[in-house]
């Protein structure tokens, strides 16, 4: 279950300013299995002993405890559209009887199980055999699937001992190993390792399952100590859980096993930034920015940074090239509103709020301030009033869209509509008591 201080730290958005480089895999969540009960009827009839997920397990893990050593091994027939699927048909029923038919002559070893280890996939264990042979047999196994069914299976490889997993939990690692092989589609083979582990974490981190990620990334750097990418996932979510120590610790590690990762060099500047220790901070956005250009997160906050450091035209350069970097994203097109506007260029801001807006219409900061330059460009007062209501009612709890509304409606005599927006603003913590006394008293002297 998600610890729920890491959940609301997602929803605020904290974890999308972190960058993570993630290993791009079809998840085995994300297969489908035709026909379930068909299958599951056609095994069990040809097949009557056959054990499945738990069970299988648990005869698995009986079937080696007197065993030194044991290898295991998950097979997925593969669904996807395949030059080796004929016809990229899913597999029948009768494939997958002719698949246990195969399982059921394959013999590595003379103390091998075989059941399925889930509901659509296979699993062999077998006891005092090492992982390479299970690989290289596996491999043998995936050229008989082709051979007679011309269709393609995947595996994945895990044994034991490794570090300090018990034998119910290594024949499970062979799910992740399977789940690494769908890195490479469909007909791959791969052994349980760190990068297994890696994409493991990965799916527990966009699930917000931090501490889950956190043990899969940690238990990763135990088999390979070296490894850039699994420091920076660490260090994102110790950041992302507010343990800012650790995650610089993690990410100055991965910085010191390869000092061009920019990535980590970035991620420590947003540990900074939520330390307050924005000077630092800038230094490391832009020390990425020399390591790696053209990375877009990382100059829209380099940007942003200068903006709020006070230096709208170094910010400017910065967001300007965000914007080309990726023009569909609305939040570069407010901060450059933002420093157009403290540059003093009303045009330019204008015509930024409105790429804001249309890139995402419920932008109430974008909408606030459009509504406030087109008045005093002056341009249509009642559509510049129109942004500003909009705003407000997008964000009734921003106190400064609620004094800038107060403004135009002071500006255009709509005294009661002013006093009201000023009073609420006042109230939410904007000190509006001197715009609140210059409407009372025009009000006063029109009675």
């Amino acid at each position: 279950m998600t610890d729920p201080a890491a959940k609301r730290l997602q929803e605020q958005g904290t974890s999308r300013h972190f960058l993570l480089s993630k290993t791009d895999t079809r998840s085995l969540d994300e297969q489908t299995c035709p026909e379930l009960s068909e299958i599951s009827a056609a095994l069990s009839a040809r097949f009557p002993d056959l054990k499945t997920e738990s069970f299988f397990i648990d005869a698995a893990v009986e079937g080696v405890k007197s065993a030194n050593t044991f290898a295991a091994m998950a097979i997925r027939c593969d669904r996807s559209v395949s030059p080796l699927a004929e016809n990229g048909k899913a597999w029948s029923s009768d494939d997958w009887v002719h698949m246990a038919e195969i399982l059921q002559e394959f013999r590595p070893h003379s103390k091998v199980l075989w059941g399925l280890i889930r509901y659509d996939t296979f699993g062999i264990c077998c006891a005092d055999l090492e992982t390479p042979v299970l690989l290289r047999e596996g491999r043998s196994l995936q050229e008989t699937v082709r051979e007679r069914l011309q269709k393609s299976v995947s595996v994945g490889i895990a044994g034991y001992p490794c570090i300090d997993y018990s034998p119910a939990e290594v024949i499970e690692n062979t799910l992740k190993a399977l789940d690494h092989a769908a890195f490479f589609g469909p007909g791959s083979a791969v052994n349980f390792d760190a990068v297994s582990l890696n994409i493991s974490g990965d799916h527990f981190y966009d699930r917000g399952q931090f501490e889950l990620a956190i043990a899969e990334f940690e238990r990763a750097l135990l088999l390979d100590a070296a490894n850039v990418n699994v420091h920076n996932s660490l260090g994102v979510c110790f950041g992302i859980l507010g343990e800012h120590q650790k995650a610089k610790a993690a990410f100055l590690k991965a910085m010191a096993l390869d000092p061009k990762e920019h990535m980590a060099v970035y991620n420590l500047g947003q540990v900074n930034l939520l330390e307050g220790e924005r000077q630092l901070a800038l230094e490391n956005f832009d020390k990425a920015n020399g390591i790696q250009e053209g990375v877009f997160e990382i100059v829209f906050q380099t940007g942003k940074l200068h903006l709020e450091n006070g230096a709208p035209e170094t910010g400017r350069a910065y967001l300007e090239e965000a914007s080309r970097l990726n023009p569909d994203n609305s939040q570069v097109y407010r901060y450059l509103g933002e420093c157009y506007s403290a540059l003093d260029n009303s045009a330019a801001a204008i015509d930024a709020y409105q790429k804001a807006v249309r890139a995402n219409p419920n932008d109430a900061s974008s909408l606030s301030a459009l509504g406030c330059l087109l008045d005093g460009n002056g341009e249509n007062r009642e559509i510049a009033m129109l942004f500003c209501r909009e705003s407000v009612s997008l964000a009734p709890e921003n106190a400064l869209f609620r004094h800038r509304l107060g403004t135009l409606y002071l500006k255009h005599d709509r005294l009661e509509e002013a006093l009201r927006e000023f009073r609420k603003a006042e109230l939410l913590g904007y000190d509006s008591s001197g715009d609140i006394q210059t409407t009372q008293e025009r009000m006063a002297a029109n009675q």
